[in-house]
C-alpha cells in the first residue's frame, strides 16, 4: 500500500513512496473515492512514473497551474519510456518544453489548425531519439484520443535531441553570465511595457524557465 500525496483524478494520483520519493501512478478508478493520506490499492496501479528528482517534482506542479493533468502524464509517461527503453539521459526541462509541445500540438488538431511538421527527418543520425519519439506518439493518440500524424515524430523526437545530457551538465555554467542574461532579457520586456502581473503569471514565468533552461544547455 502506498499512501496518496494528492489526486488528480478518478484515473490517476501522486503517491509517497517513502523516503521524501513520490510518484504518479495510473489505473482505472485508483482514486475513486480516495482522499489525500489515504492508502491507495497498489493491484490497481497499471502504470507508475517515479519523481526521482527534486525538479522533476517541481516540474510538475508548474505544469499543473495551467496543462491538463492528462496531457502532463502523458508527457511523464513518454519521458519514463526513454529513461527504463534507453537508459535515455535528459535534463529536467524536457517536462516542460514537452508538454508545452504536446498540449499546442493537441489543441490546434481540436480546433482544426494543425499542420504538419516542417521539421527535417534526421532520423539516420538520431535512431535512438526516434524511436521514443515514434512511441511517444502511439502514447499521445492513445491517451488523449486524437490522431497525430507520423510526421509529429520529427518534432518529439527534436525535444530530446535538444535536452539530452546528464543534469550535472547545467552545473558547468558560470552563474554571472546566467544573471547577466535574465538582466538582459527583463530590461528588454521592461522596453516593451511587459511585466509580470496576476493575469500573465503562468506565461511569465514558463518563458522565464524556457529562457532559463535554454542557457543551461547552449552556453
Amino acid at each position: 500500500m502506498v499512501e496518496i500525496a494528492q489526486i488528480f483524478n478518478n484515473n490517476s494520483a501522486l503517491v509517497n513512496l517513502g523516503n521524501q520519493k513520490q510518484a504518479i501512478v495510473k489505473g482505472k478508478g485508483i482514486a475513486f473515492n480516495k482522499s489525500k493520506g489515504s492508502n491507495l490499492d497498489t493491484n490497481k496501479i497499471e502504470k507508475l512514473f517515479y519523481l526521482n528528482t527534486k525538479g522533476s517534482q517541481e516540474n510538475l506542479f508548474f505544469l499543473m497551474k495551467d496543462i491538463p493533468i492528462d496531457v502532463v502524464t502523458t508527457t511523464y509517461e513518454i519521458i519514463d519510456y526513454a529513461k527504463q527503453k534507453f537508459n535515455y539521459d535528459v535534463l529536467d526541462f524536457v517536462y516542460i518544453t514537452l508538454s508545452d509541445h504536446i498540449f499546442g500540438s493537441y489543441q490546434r488538431f481540436l480546433s482544426d489548425t494543425y499542420h504538419e511538421s516542417l521539421v527535417p527527418d534526421m532520423s539516420n543520425q538520431y535512431t535512438t531519439e526516434y524511436l521514443i519519439a515514434s512511441h511517444g506518439l502511439d502514447v499521445i493518440n492513445n491517451n488523449l484520443e486524437i490522431n497525430l500524424p507520423e510526421s509529429e515524430i520529427k518534432s518529439i523526437a527534436l525535444h530530446f535531441i535538444n535536452a539530452r545530457g546528464e543534469e550535472k551538465r547545467a552545473n558547468h555554467l558560470k552563474k554571472n553570465e546566467m544573471m547577466n542574461i535574465n538582466k538582459i532579457v527583463k530590461r528588454v520586456l521592461t522596453e516593451n511595457n511587459i511585466f509580470r502581473k496576476e493575469e500573465n503569471g503562468n506565461y511569465y514565468d514558463r518563458f522565464m524557465i524556457h529562457l532559463q533552461y535554454w542557457i543551461e544547455v547552449n552556453i
